[in-house]
């Protein structure tokens, strides 16, 4: 099952917040683990512009390691981290849009989920994320031990900086694969 959770802001954003933004979510990459894709906006290239991202939302059965050995993963483990990652994307979105005066729709599969609005995320989207985490028989306060039973699907790299040198600080190389066929796919935000 390969989903993918969109985001894009209802109304085209200045410089100036685009780059605040930016810059917030270069943080997150060091401070949250995600589950398969972190969450990641940029401003879209032709003006008016938005602010327009997306993440991919399950492991899809399991994943290969930088090993190539193949990792299963149940359901409904999949389901409760994809639900993890789904619920910071809406906290971190209402927060940029009660900071930055930006309201977001969500979509999936092209149709609306839902919008954060002034900060706020609506009804649709509290229905979303409950929809979710009722697909797993999990309790979520389990998030974490899954996260570090599967820490092999993260490789740690290291960021560039902004003046070309090289921090020392490791974030993760996202190894997710699309396919039961063991087809890995290696992705980074920048």
């Amino acid at each position: 099952m390969s989903v993918l959770l969109e985001y894009e802001t209802l109304q085209p954003v200045s410089a100036d917040v685009a780059s605040q933004v930016h810059n917030d979510q270069r943080l997150l990459l060091y401070s949250r683990s995600y589950w398969i894709e972190p969450l990641w906006v940029e401003l879209e290239s032709s003006p008016p512009s938005k602010l327009q991202g997306c993440h991919k939302m399950f492991m899809s059965g399991g994943y290969s390691n930088g090993r190539d050995q193949w990792v299963d993963v149940s359901e409904d483990e999949d389901w409760l981290m994809a639900w993890s990652d789904a619920a910071f994307a809406v906290k971190q979105l209402a927060q940029w849009s009660a900071e930055h005066g930006i309201d977001w729709v969500f979509l999936s599969y092209g149709e609306s989920i839902g919008r954060i609005v002034a900060g706020t995320p609506d009804s649709d989207i509290d229905e979303y994320l409950s929809g979710m985490c009722e697909m797993t028989r999990l309790d979520p306060a389990m998030v974490a031990e899954i996260d570090k039973k599967y820490q092999s699907r993260a490789e740690p790299t290291v960021l560039p900086e902004a003046d070309g040198a090289r921090s020392m600080k490791s974030i993760p190389q996202i190894n997710f694969t699309a396919t039961r066929q063991k087809k890995s796919i290696w992705w980074w935000p920048w």
